[in-house]
């Protein structure tokens, strides 16, 4: 491997946030750089939200959130999408809620065995915040069946209000236009 800690004091450090830094640090020497970032949240399906009502401006909390998901049942419309079979999809939901309830440090104590490590009552906390959610219905049916790619086509075609996925799985059929 190669130590890039003294060309990254060239300005080049700067251009990432410190979380991308440290995860290529080992020893306080840099030895990586992330290619590229991305983001990870809910794409949207206008259609079917004006349809039952839902305006997504109004979702800024967990609990708005659930109650889009109602709405949406109630209107015979599948709130989301989720490719559960290939796992990493669903982490999306319980790794946000476990994010906002013990936030980045947290997290790192977790990683280090601290604070209970994950056993940690805030994670745990996550887990029963998706069991409810799960409660709600809000996937498709068959969704721990579903593959990431046959979710990303349902969502593509009309079948689904929201789908929890990154940047990555939209922007060559946006860019295909």
């Amino acid at each position: 491997m190669r130590d890039l800690t003294e060309p990254m004091k060239d300005g080049w450090k700067e251009l990432y946030p410190e979380s991308a830094v440290s995860t290529f640090t080992l020893d306080g020497r840099i030895y990586g750089a992330p290619l590229y970032a991305t983001v990870v949240g809910f794409w949207v399906n206008t259609a079917l939200t004006e349809q039952a009502g839902v305006d997504i401006d109004e979702i800024e909390t967990w609990q708005d959130l659930e109650s889009a998901v109602v709405a949406l049942r109630e209107q015979g419309i599948t709130p989301a999408v989720v490719g559960a079979k290939d796992g990493w999809p669903m982490h999306f939901y319980w790794g946000y809620l476990a994010t906002r309830l013990v936030g980045g440090d947290g997290i790192e104590a977790a990683k280090a065995g601290d604070d209970g490590g994950f056993t940690n009552e805030s994670f745990i906390r996550a887990g029963e915040m998706l069991q409810e959610f799960a409660e709600l219905e809000p996937f498709q049916s068959g969704f721990m069946s579903t593959t990431y790619e046959r979710a990303s086509a349902m969502f593509g075609d009309g079948e689904a209000a929201l789908h929890l996925m990154g940047d990555w799985d939209y922007i060559p059929r946006r860019n295909a236009r």
